[in-house]
């Protein structure tokens, strides 16, 4: 049986769900939905529509009711400088009370604009039977489409989330998802600016013949366990302050997991040896990632001062390496009785020909970023298939036996033999890591002008990390 249209214009938000968006930690820029009455909450704090004049009409939905939009009906919000422009997301819970088809006309049932000309419009499109998001700013402009909807089945509710990050790792992206899952197919490159959205219209001219059950913004990209979450969760009228309990347990098991790997970091102050090459340096400490503090060692002295203080050398990258043969059977005797080396380009260099690992070195003269392929290891803890590294001619490496190679150089040549970029192995009851690219990152030639990609940026210092608390045998 068809519900009796419901008319309102006052807003009304659960306890749990209030105190929910107005957590601090809460992700939820804006909710909209329509339980009883329509409501919605912009930060924690219950907004009306602008044009309170507009009466909405309500259908049986998901968790309790829907509006149906139809008749010109519209929803007009006023988002202030809420609107989050270099990442978010938006979520759409809706279903068409009109045969999906070709012969149908366009609707947008939903758009996000300013003053500015950014804008988000979603809506359905004959053409192709999709429904779809567009993203505009100035001359960029993307659709996001979902197609192969049933045109007869009118009693699925679909789930849409679109997700655009500026500061993303690999780039700045715009993802869809639907029914929970990602759509890789539909990832485009976020080459928009979204600044100056701050008004929300859902509805609008004509019979739109479309329900929306629930409308939510969030203030970040949605990761792919929180949209799966979303989806399985569609019907809890909870969810939304289970997610933010999920978001405020997954931070605090960051927080303790970050507090236990200082915990292990703190182990290497004053444990870690770096060889200052060539001879003649200046004796100073050295700050490297993770505000590991290293003791300058200079290969002058290696031999006229124990080695045992310290639990790991660092051979980092530079010139050849000024050792002497006797300097080098110091190092590997070090080694040997369970101290650790993690040597990068140069010193992965020397770590082959001390023959601190049973490996060859060959040069690759090359500046610049490089992809490796990671294998698992405790030293690539945290990484997983493929990583950008800065490279400045450090060394290809042919591991032996006891050398394991656990990142290997992707350049598509036709090597004859598995090139290593990144090697660990054993000697005598030492532990050896040898880098050729530089996990600290570098500079690079970029149009005639140097570019530096440092590896807090790239991601790659946790790696030098890894390497130092495995070869002073912190961690297993």
């Amino acid at each position: 049986m068809r519900a009796l249209p419901t008319f309102a214009t006052y807003l009304l938000l659960s306890t749990s769900l209030a105190a929910a968006e107005q957590d601090a930690a809460s992700p939820i820029v804006l909710r909209v939905g329509f339980d009883g009455n329509c409501r919605a909450a912009l930060r924690g704090r219950s907004i009306e529509p602008q044009n309170t004049e507009t009466k909405v009409e309500l259908r049986p939905g998901l968790q309790t009711q829907a509006a149906l939009l139809s008749d010109g009906r519209r929803l007009e919000f006023d988002l202030g400088r809420n609107f989050p422009s270099d990442a978010g997301s938006l979520e759409i819970r809706f279903r068409p009370d009109f045969p999906q088809s070709p012969e149908q006309a366009s609707r947008t049932i939903v758009s996000l604009a300013g003053k500015t000309d950014a804008r988000i419009d979603f809506g359905f499109v004959p053409q192709g039977v999709r429904w779809q998001f567009t993203v505009a700013s100035g001359k960029w402009r993307r659709s996001f489409a979902a197609s192969n909807f049933d045109d007869e089945d009118r009693s699925r509710w679909t789930q849409l989330i679109l997700t655009w990050d500026k500061r993303a790792r690999s780039g700045a992206v715009c993802r869809l998802y639907r029914d929970g899952k990602f759509d890789r197919h539909r990832t485009e490159a976020f080459d928009g600016d979204l600044t100056g959205i701050s008004r929300l219209t859902i509805g609008g001219d004509g019979d739109l013949s479309t329900l929306i059950d629930e409308l939510v913004l969030y203030d970040h990209a949605l990761d792919d366990d929180s949209v799966a979450f979303l989806h399985s969760a569609a019907a809890d009228g909870d969810r939304l302050v289970k997610l933010v309990e999920r978001r405020q347990a997954a931070a605090d098991e960051i927080t303790a997991e970050r507090a236990a790997h200082q915990a292990l970091i703190a182990k290497l102050e004053g444990n870690v040896a770096y060889l200052i090459n060539p001879r003649g340096g200046q004796i100073r400490n050295y700050r490297l990632p993770g505000g590991i503090m290293a003791v300058g060692v200079r290969v002058e002295d290696v031999g006229k001062l124990s080695l045992e203080r310290f639990a790991v050398i660092y051979g980092p990258p530079g010139a050849g390496y000024q050792l002497t043969k006797d300097q080098d059977e110091i190092i590997r005797k070090f080694i040997a009785d369970g101290g650790g080396y993690v040597g990068v380009c140069a010193g992965a260099n020397y770590a082959g020909r001390a023959k601190l690992l049973d490996m060859k070195t060959h040069s690759l003269k090359n500046q610049g970023l490089v992809t490796i392929g990671i294998e698992p290891h405790r030293v690539t803890e945290g990484f997983a298939g493929e990583v950008v590294m800065h490279h400045g001619n450090g060394p290809v490496m042919i591991p032996g036996p006891g050398c394991q190679a656990i990142g290997s150089f992707l350049f598509g040549q036709n090597f004859p033999l598995k090139t290593a970029a990144i090697v660990a192995g054993t000697l005598g009851k030492g532990r050896v890591v040898a880098f050729g690219p530089h996990p600290t990152g570098g500079n690079v030639e970029f149009q005639a002008k140097g570019v530096k990609f440092p590896g807090a940026e790239l991601g790659t210092d946790a790696l030098l990390v890894n390497a130092l608390l495995w070869a002073a045998r912190i961690v297993d």
